[in-house]
């Protein structure tokens, strides 16, 4: 508590000396310029937009306006003439003043802007941070407990296997992709082996008599659409030639939207409880004689599969407990997901506020010289209304580019909720427009090939956030290696639907040793403090889980090229 209440008093003295200056900027100008008049006229303005834009930024908006309406009197009293009155000689002066006061007021609106926005971005980041902490302490209780499940889960696993091989069951889950896994026991008691039988459903149907495949394909049509057919009794013939009989069951699983995911079930060898029904019914013809034998040997065979349907009743209980503690498992993995998604997010946006602030250096420039042009046209006779209009054009050109900047930034930095249609090619564009001065100033190219207009139903600032990612990485690269001619070269078209785009630099590569980890969370090649490692782990989820696509990795002849298909 000490230490927050120290912090905030030195804030405040920070924001009290900042003020102070801030209220001092029109002052100096206006000092300088009095000093050096007889050097810098006519250029009234010369000193007074650095004051004007260093007195919103140190101050706020309140100390901007108030130097701009300080800055404005003191210019137009002293220094335009006809000097010391507030009467206009010239209607360019006129202009002057309105520009220099928009600008003023431009100034202290954008530095407002900046300056919450700043402010929200830290408290941002204290919340990542603290997410961050409470989440290493999550992760360590849960490996913890991870450690103790797995090992529940591998004893509950022998004791599986353990009741199967006693029962004669074995245990098959079916997915709707088609693909089957069986147990152990399932393929010992169907006569196959795991080395030289692939399990799928032609070379099941092959292993079953052919008078019960028909009614065998009815069943599995039966439990995919989820009618709850029950037990099926079949036969299959052995690779020796040998028929035995099983009883099967099945059960459809869906998801939480009611989406069938897979078929699980289990395969009971009867066989020795067929045979002896058969045994049984050839011995009614001598029942008379042998009744108190039959009698006796019926008996135990009921306790048997009494004590086999009661072990199988546990297994299957066993196995319905796994599956929910794994679709559990899953979801928090998911929910961890979209915690390291918005970490990455946030800390990608702490870099791209360098790069706005290096955007807005050069179109200030061209404002600052767009109004010197009119004051000197006005001096040598060349003033007109196609000028004036002209710069007019000019200057709020400049100023809507600086607004869809701080527009593009904001829109970057809010996570998408629904799907919605949308242009790679214009989300490329607007993606590099963010960071291309800061490329320039080092010293890597960009490059931008875009054909077919591509556009894809999917969530825009996810998969910006993707591109900004891979550009960041790209341009790590390029800088660790020392790259000569530094190039980075950005292709999209369509494929069969499907909308592509391409990353490639002359970086040197990604070693072959380090190719397969460089999805992996937390796997990274930089230096302590220069990432964590998870902004291509990301990437790689929400092109593939949250949008359905692909994004993979190669080395070309000069460098590495990521590939990014929707």
């Amino acid at each position: 508590m000490g230490c927050r209440k120290k912090t905030g008093d030195v804030q405040l003295q920070c924001d009290t000396r900042c003020r102070i200056l801030a209220s001092l900027f029109p002052l100096v100008a206006f000092a300088l310029q009095w000093f050096f008049w007889a050097a810098i006229q006519p250029y009234a303005w010369f000193l007074f937009y650095p004051a004007i834009f260093f007195s919103s930024w140190l101050g706020g908006q309140h100390y901007g306006l108030v130097a701009t309406a300080l800055s404005t009197i003191m210019v137009w009293w002293f220094f335009i003439p006809e000097r010391y009155s507030f009467v206009l000689e010239r209607p360019a002066s006129a202009l002057s003043i309105a520009i220099f006061a928009g600008m003023g007021v431009l100034f202290s609106l954008t530095h407002e802007r900046l300056r919450k926005a700043n402010q929200q971005t830290a408290a941002a980041l204290a919340a990542v941070k603290a997410a961050k902490d409470h989440l290493e302490e999550q992760i360590s209780e849960r490996t913890t407990d991870l450690r103790s499940t797995i090992d529940a889960l591998w004893h509950s696993e022998a004791d599986l296997r353990k009741a199967q091989e006693i029962a004669k069951i074995g245990s098959w889950t079916y997915d709707m992709s088609g693909r089957i896994l069986w147990s152990d026991m399932l393929y010992r008691i169907y006569g196959v082996s795991p080395e030289t039988f692939t399990p799928n459903v032609k070379s099941f149907l092959n292993l079953i008599h052919p008078d019960d495949r028909q009614a065998m394909k009815t069943w599995i049509d039966d439990c995919s659409a989820n009618k709850k057919p029950g037990e099926l009794e079949f036969r299959t013939i052995w690779p020796d030639g040998t028929l035995h009989f099983f009883s099967g069951r099945g059960e459809l699983t869906c998801d939480a939207d009611g989406r069938p995911t897979h078929i699980s079930g289990t395969a009971q060898d009867i066989t020795e409880r067929k045979q002896a029904d058969i045994a049984l019914q050839k011995l009614n013809y001598d029942l008379e004689k042998h009744v108190a034998q039959r009698t006796e040997e019926l008996e135990e065979s009921r306790s048997e599969l009494e004590m086999q349907n009661e072990e199988l009743r546990i297994t299957y209980n066993e196995l319905e407990v796994e599956t929910a503690a794994r679709l559990r498992a899953m979801e928090e993995l998911r929910e961890n997901e979209q915690i390291l998604i918005q970490q990455n997010r946030m800390a990608a946006m702490g870099e791209m506020f360098g790069n706005i602030a290096h955007q807005w250096r050069q179109p200030l420039n061209v404002v600052g010289l767009t109004i010197q042009r009119l004051g000197l046209s006005h001096e040598l006779g060349e003033f007109n209304k196609e000028l004036l209009d002209d710069s007019i054009k000019k200057t709020m050109d400049i100023i809507l580019h600086l607004s869809q900047t701080i527009d593009d930034f904001m829109n970057l930095s809010i996570p998408d909720i629904v799907k919605s249609q949308f242009s790679v090619d214009q989300l490329i564009a607007k993606t590099v427009s963010l960071i291309e001065d800061s490329f320039k100033e080092q010293q890597i190219s960009i490059d931008i090939e875009t054909i077919d207009n591509a556009r894809i139903n999917s969530y825009p600032n996810e998969y910006a956030q993707v591109l900004l990612n891979i550009l960041m990485n790209a341009r790590d690269a390029l800088l660790e290696q020392g790259t000569k001619h530094a190039l980075v070269r950005v292709r999209s078209w369509a494929d069969d639907g499907r909308a592509v785009v391409t990353i490639t630099d002359n970086g040197g590569g990604i070693r072959e040793d380090i190719m397969a980890k460089i999805f992996d969370p937390f796997f990274t090649t930089k230096e302590l403090g220069k990432g964590i490692g998870v902004g291509l782990f990301m990437s790689k989820t929400i092109i593939e889980k949250n949008m359905g696509g692909r994004l993979t990795v190669r080395n070309v002849s000069r460098g590495a090229e990521f590939r990014i298909e929707v």
